[in-house]
């Protein structure tokens, strides 16, 4: 089992599932023609594929979930690529000595753990995808913990002299753990310039209790309660509630992005095939003011199951 999946730069650094094609994205960045300091939002982070890409075209992007797994991973993954790479293997004997992390067990909070200094979280990064090799795939955790560490390493060295040789600047990244629609609430009107982002696919991956185990072992009690409880793609035993609360949401939220969202911008999203959801999500976007600025896009995506093999990608404009 490999410990992290195919991809360029960063991108490779982990295994979240759901994850975004890097090079789709930077098409869609692209295609939004946005002018230099525009600010791109993805309000369903996730691994942050978005976010990297954004700040590679030098943009500043602000990423959003409510899975603090998540956040770590999309935080830390972007923000290495401008770091100082001897800051980050200076004095990391100490990292690899695992009683480091039980200081962290049960005292992170969701609001507050991405304030820790960034070599801190990079090693936590480290651990807590060991501890999920360990507990997905019965790898060795300190195996893994090492092999990362090394793959890392050697990938950010060589990024580091592509950089110095094309002279990228890079963008700004910041990354918020909280309840979307809270967050949204915050920004002012016709502060974005485009919104690219997949929202959860109905009745598909659960993200906080695939990554519970962990959750559980880091964060405090009552924040992994709260990130159950508010998540968009929060599952009932009645499916029809279900379905209802995911839609009222997901209305909420589109016109939260109408609002914050620039005269002639776009919202991107990438969508599932089931439960009609590319049509559903036409309709709300329609219905709160945005309108269809591309034909949808389908994607072939290669799953077993026929509700999964394409996803579709949607491109509305604020009118």
């Amino acid at each position: 089992m490999a410990l992290h999946s195919g991809g360029h730069l960063t991108h490779s650094f982990d295994t979240y599932q759901g994850s975004f094609s890097a090079q789709m994205i930077r098409a869609l960045i692209n295609y939004c023609n946005l002018k230099k300091g525009a600010i791109i939002l993805d309000p369903f982070s996730g691994s942050g594929t978005t976010l990297i890409e954004a700040i590679l075209l030098g943009f500043i992007v602000i990423g959003i979930d409510i899975n603090p797994i998540a956040c770590l991973s999309s935080y830390v993954k972007s923000q290495l690529l401008g770091y100082d790479l001897d800051d980050l293997i200076q004095g990391s004997k100490k990292y690899f000595n695992f009683e480091y992390y039980n200081k962290f067990t049960n005292a992170l909070q969701c609001s507050t753990f991405l304030k820790l200094e960034m070599k801190e979280l990079f090693y936590l990064f480290l651990y807590i995808r060991a501890f999920l090799a360990q507990q997905k795939y019965d790898i060795d955790s300190y195996f893994a913990f090492k092999s990362l560490y090394r793959d890392i390493v050697k990938t950010l060295q060589a990024f580091d002299r592509l950089k110095n040789r094309l002279d990228i600047n890079l963008g700004r990244v910041s990354v918020i753990c909280d309840n979307k629609l809270n967050v949204l609430k915050r920004f002012k009107a016709e502060s974005i310039d485009g919104i690219i982002t997949s929202p959860p696919y109905i009745s598909m991956v659960d993200y906080i209790k695939n990554d519970l185990p962990v959750l559980q072992k880091f964060f405090q009690k009552e924040d992994v309660n709260i990130a159950k409880s508010n998540q968009i793609g929060r599952r009932f035993k009645n499916p029809e509630k279900t379905l209802n609360m995911f839609w009222s949401k997901m209305n909420n939220f589109t016109g939260e992005t109408y609002r914050i969202l620039k005269d002639r911008s776009k919202l991107i999203l990438v969508v599932g095939k089931s439960n009609l959801m590319e049509k559903k999500c036409i309709q709300i976007a329609q219905d709160n003011g945005f309108m269809l600025d591309k034909s949808i896009l389908k994607r072939y995506r290669d799953f077993k199951k026929n509700y999964l093999k394409y996803e579709y990608i949607v491109i509305l404009e604020k009118t």
